[in-house]
């Protein structure tokens, strides 16, 4: 069963933040897009030629490689970013697209941030923080 994820770029503009983002249908969870993200895409031209993409199959790094190593293919459906002026519309989008994770890349922090969108009312994780949480869940026997 896919874990469904949201990848979006906050860009800052004269007239306030806009938001891009893309449908990503695989291994949504923090402990891979998060990871892959906060490891590979720490810099806003990775986040804008991955955005660039449209919607993707799995997330994989920049160059063609899933979180193992492998080599791999980039699968994506063509379909383009899709873009909002604010970030509740954004998250709404994504969780009216059966995602349970959105991922945010504020360009000017240069910094990721997690929205678990299964948690009612919504809240802010930090990725490095929600690694923490999943690591000490595994090393405690809980996953």
């Amino acid at each position: 069963m896919a874990t469904r994820s949201f990848i979006i770029r906050q860009s800052n503009n004269p007239n306030g933040p806009r938001y891009t983002g893309i449908y990503c249908h695989w291994d949504g969870y923090p402990q891979y897009v998060g990871v892959m993200l906060r490891d590979h895409y720490s810099h806003d031209g990775e986040v804008q030629v991955l955005l660039g993409r449209g919607n993707i199959s799995s997330l994989l790094t920049p160059g063609g490689r899933d979180m193992g190593g492998n080599d791999s293919e980039w699968q994506v459906f063509g379909e383009p970013a899709v873009q909002f002026d604010f970030l509740s519309d954004m998250l709404s989008h994504a969780d009216g697209s059966g995602c349970e994770h959105a991922y945010v890349w504020d360009a000017s922090k240069r910094e990721w941030e997690h929205y678990d969108l299964r948690r009612q009312p919504q809240s802010l994780h930090d990725v490095e923080s929600v690694m923490e949480i999943a690591q000490r869940a595994a090393a405690q026997g809980m996953v």
